[in-house]
């Protein structure tokens, strides 16, 4: 059985900000990670702020392709089969067949009855 979190974001950080941060805490774990940002431009986006972000733990990951690596991917469309032991996805995302799901809620306008 999938366990989910849900994740309320503040208004003192940006999505992306906050994403960040999560992403760190879930591989510094030990985790391997899919986040999936329902939208090319945005997992770009997430690219390329986690290159940048802090130069002091940096966190090797990549745009998802099924010849990739890293343990920490990152797509807007296509879920991988087999590389993940946790998910995490803004809004209201399946849970697909991960054992853990984290599910981030922005704050702002709701999500137009699509969870």
């Amino acid at each position: 059985m999938t366990r989910i979190d849900f994740y309320q974001i503040g208004i003192k950080e940006t999505v992306m900000e906050f994403t960040c941060r999560l992403i760190n805490m879930i591989y510094r774990r030990g985790h391997q990670v899919h986040v999936h940002t329902g939208h090319g431009d945005i997992a770009e986006e997430l690219d390329k702020l986690l290159w940048s972000k802090d130069n002091s733990r940096f966190i090797p990951h990549e745009i998802y392709t099924k010849s990739g690596f890293a343990r920490i991917k990152i797509s807007g469309h296509d879920i991988p089969d087999d590389h993940f032991d946790v998910m995490a996805a803004r809004g209201c995302t399946g849970c697909h067949d991960a054992r853990r799901s984290l599910l981030m809620i922005a704050p702002g306008p709701a999500l137009n009855g699509k969870c």
